[in-house]
């Protein structure tokens, strides 16, 4: 008996590692399952964090591009509404004319989207105050796009943001001291032809504003006026002595360095030459009505066949034949009138005067021909005919007034509805 009971704990001790053995069989798997199952909800969710995270960025992507084009387009209205394309249309086909125009709008047209800019008038203008407009712009980016399955989809839902500003319709007026003013001063030959300070507005034309008073005839410096064979000028009075060269610079009170040399006026067409001038006269913009800002880099000799407007001359003007001019004429240098046609509205020449040294050093980097602060006197030959007209002015200076910003009025994420 006790021989086999110590047989069957033998056995028993012989055998009892191989049922633990077996007791721990297929650990291993469970726990693989359980680890590819951490590793597959970990990768799930950084795929999915990843996923928003771009989508999210994507988001402020677009909606900062939306308001780049928003404020691009607001910008772009501000300074461009007034340009004139090369086929005599209006870069602002539905614009008006402020301040009598309440509401104005156009789209204006970028790379990757465009804006939609609407011009409302909240206060209206008069002589002692100007109009007031609500300027807004709503940029839409239409090259947004959705991230779907971790891919770029085009969607319909496009990003949109809308700016806005307060401005007023500044009204650039024109000092007209007389039909003809000269800085430089002036020679008159023969005693034919007119220079009239009487203004020819009859003021009946409602697109015009009522008579003003009338202004001199001829404006120089004191003492540097000729005339042969009795020619007299017509005006109150005829002719209007401004005092010594400072004096006269003051009276004439236009900064003509900030045009010339800051663009203080922008240009409907800007020649870098008089020859480049005459190539692209802008005979059609006339033609349809059109009274744009025109400025000559250089010398320059008005054309045949005349115009209408602003011209803005940086060195010597010549004007021959029976040519026209209805507007305003801005010349630097010296102007040289011959021939019998008719200029109506005012008539500036010499303003080179009022360069200091810095500015014209300025001025003559941006032309070929020679500047002077000392142009010769002005020139009248011939029959001509400068006629100061106060409608004319108003239709000229009409494409010099702009939209200004009142400072501290900008809106972000202005509300439409």
């Amino acid at each position: 008996m006790r021989h086999h009971d110590n047989a069957g704990r033998q056995a028993n001790m012989n055998t009892a590692p191989v049922a633990n053995a077996r007791a721990r069989k297929g650990f291993a798997l469970p726990m693989a399952i359980l680890v590819l199952a951490f590793l597959t909800v970990t990768i799930a969710a950084a795929y999915a964090a990843t996923s928003a995270e771009r989508t999210t960025n994507e988001a402020q992507r677009t909606e900062s591009k939306a308001y780049m084009i928003a404020q691009a387009g607001l910008e772009n209205f501000m300074a461009r509404r007034n340009e004139t394309k090369p086929n005599g249309q209006k870069w602002c086909a539905l614009c008006g004319a402020p301040p009598v125009t309440t509401y104005e709008s156009t789209t204006v047209a970028l790379t990757s989207g465009y804006a939609q800019v609407v011009a409302r008038q909240i206060r209206a203008g008069d002589n002692t105050k100007p109009a007031i407009y609500l300027l807004r712009s709503r940029g839409v980016d239409t090259s947004s796009f959705s991230i779907l399955g971790g891919l770029k989809t085009k969607t319909s839902q496009q990003a949109e943001r809308t700016v806005a500003q307060l401005v007023y319709w500044n009204v650039n007026q024109v000092n007209v001291l007389s039909g003809w003013t000269a800085t430089n001063g002036l020679d008159k030959n023969g005693s034919s032809g007119t220079i009239s300070g009487f203004d020819n507005n009859s003021g009946l034309d409602p697109s015009c504003p009522p008579k003003k008073p009338d202004v001199a005839g001829i404006a120089v410096p004191t003492g540097d006026y000729s005339a042969t064979g009795n020619f007299t000028p017509q005006g109150n009075p005829p002719v209007q002595m401004l005092g010594d060269q400072a004096q006269t610079n003051a009276a004439v009170k236009i900064d003509w360095s900030g045009i010339i040399n800051g663009n203080r006026i922008q240009p409907d067409f800007n020649f870098p030459s008089g020859a480049a001038a005459t190539a692209g006269w802008p005979v059609s913009v006339f033609s349809n009505g059109g009274y744009p800002v025109i400025r000559v880099n250089g010398d320059f000799t008005l054309p045949a066949s005349g115009g209408q407007g602003t011209l803005i001359v940086m060195g010597n003007l010549v004007i021959s034949g029976n040519n026209m001019w209805r507007g305003i004429i801005l010349v630097g240098g010296q102007m040289n009138s011959n021939g019998n046609g008719t200029m109506l509205g005012a008539t500036m020449s010499g303003l080179n005067t009022m360069f200091s040294p810095a500015q014209l050093d300025s001025a003559q980097k941006l032309t070929a021909s020679t500047l002077t602060t000392s142009p010769p006197n002005a020139i009248a030959n011939g029959t001509k005919t400068y006629q100061y007209d106060s409608c004319q002015v108003s239709k000229a200076a009409g494409g010099l007034a702009s939209y200004s910003v009142f400072p501290n009025a900008w809106m972000d994420n202005f509300v439409t509805w």
